[in-house]
């Protein structure tokens, strides 16, 4: 009989599918993830890269869902290139990027790249080179997961030193944000995880929600997850999806943008640890 243990296992990832060198280098690797799809979590990492370059941290947003790309489409931009033509040896990694406002740049995926990852030694660590240039030049690096939970998203996942995992108030979208958490505790216990609550009526709920979910994870996981906040319902984030500009440039001033830009500052504070890294590795 095959165990919860054994099913777990099941997804552990043969590789980092964007690997990091073991020395400590210059960028935070922050990976944005939700336990199911439809909860605004690409909405989420554009607009915190968005805001992360305004207040001059160079940030390079990695489209790591090879089966939607919705990256580009969110952002109104047709790259030339893709993550697939790395792998495929066409171009190298630096010649895929795309600055798309200052100090922000996307590295697209495109469709179907797990069918060609070429898992020999040689190749991880072409790819281990190549992306150690990356941690060399850029302050923060969101990867923006695909959704759910799969062996190619805690492979995405397990070459971040944080998690950020966005979430709705709304009960299934809970229960899939504890399973992702449940198993990066499996797997990763040491890894910090922030919680996100998207589409709350107003911070209250968020808190609420939150205050609930880390009581089940303390209970059951023995784990403590940190609160990130709550950004509330948005009908300009429709429009701004529509209109395939994001939020924050289109509606700097609607409730979402507001809301994401005080978590972010709150985030990158002096005094808050994410800054502090980013200026040990500037420094």
């Amino acid at each position: 009989m095959k165990d919860q243990a054994w099913q777990l296992r099941e997804l552990v990832p043969a590789y980092e599918l964007f690997p990091k060198s073991d020395i400590p280098l210059k960028a935070k690797r922050i990976a944005v993830t939700s336990g199911k799809g439809g909860v605004g979590k690409t909405t989420v990492a554009i607009n915190m890269g968005i805001i992360l370059a305004a207040e001059g941290i160079k940030t390079l947003i990695i489209d790591g869902d090879v089966n939607l790309s919705n990256v580009p489409i969110l952002t109104g931009t047709a790259p030339e290139f893709h993550f697939a033509d790395v792998l495929q040896r066409r171009v190298s990694l630096m010649e895929i990027i795309y600055p798309f406002k200052n100090d922000l740049f996307i590295l697209p995926s495109g469709l179907g790249t797990m069918d060609l990852v070429d898992q020999e030694e040689k190749f991880i660590d072409y790819m281990r080179r190549e992306f150690m240039e990356l941690d060399e030049i850029f302050d923060v690096i969101l990867i923006d997961t695909a959704s759910g939970i799969s062996s190619l998203v805690l492979g995405e996942i397990f070459s971040a030193d944080e998690v950020f995992v966005v979430t709705t108030p709304e009960p299934s979208a809970i229960g899939d944000a504890y399973a992702i958490v449940k198993v990066l505790t499996f797997f990763m216990p040491g890894l910090s995880v922030r919680l996100l609550f998207n589409w709350v009526k107003n911070e209250k709920q968020g808190k609420e929600s939150f205050a609930k979910f880390n009581g089940i994870t303390e209970k059951f996981l023995g784990r403590e997850v940190r609160y990130l906040g709550a950004l509330p319902f948005d009908e300009n984030v429709r429009k701004a999806a529509m209109s395939q500009m994001p939020q924050c440039i289109q509606y700097p001033r609607s409730k979402f943008s507001r809301g994401l830009k005080q978590i972010m500052v709150n985030l990158i504070d002096s005094k808050n640890e994410l800054m502090y890294e980013i200026n040990v590795r500037k420094n």
